[in-house]
């Protein structure tokens, strides 16, 4: 669930790209797919959230702000610092969380890490790096598609 819900950080970079930046505006297509895809959301999700007293519930909820949270940096970053690579920002971002929260995962003494067999800790490891790296490449393709679409269509008329 957690994957899922974390997954709705594209759809959360759409959304706050089309209301904080004027050249993200997207078309009543991407606006139908973005509520589309936000009903999907909620569906995966099911009536889970009406229950908000349930500490599953709670935890759901955070998680779907972190995305929101995540989403929203990459929003301001890019109205902050048109022009940076983004690529470079979002990795520089994602070693800076890994740096900052692994002492923390260290630190914690309920954590006993030799009782986690090899397939949970490689479970883990896919999980953090590789799904990771799939949404933040989308995040970044949805939020650079329209600057490509507007160089493409200048080349296009200068021609």
């Amino acid at each position: 669930m957690a994957g899922i819900l974390n997954g709705a950080l594209p759809l959360w970079a759409a959304l706050l790209a089309h209301l904080a930046l004027v050249e993200e505006r997207i078309d009543r297509f991407g606006v139908s797919g973005l509520m589309l895809s936000f009903v999907g959301l909620a569906i995966v999700i099911g009536l889970v959230l009406l229950c908000v007293r349930d500490s599953s519930t709670q935890g759901a909820l955070i998680i779907l702000l972190a995305a929101l949270s995540y989403a929203g940096s990459a929003v301001l970053v890019r109205r902050r610092l048109h022009g940076v690579d983004s690529t470079l920002l979002a990795g520089n971002q994602t070693v800076l969380a890994f740096i900052c929260l692994t002492p923390l995962l260290l630190m914690d003494v309920m954590t006993d890490f030799a009782a986690l067999s090899t397939k949970v800790l490689l479970s883990a490891l896919a999980l953090g790096v590789l799904a990771r790296a799939a949404l933040i490449l989308a995040g970044i393709y949805l939020l650079n598609r329209p600057a490509q679409q507007e160089v493409a269509a200048g080349s296009d008329a200068g021609s």
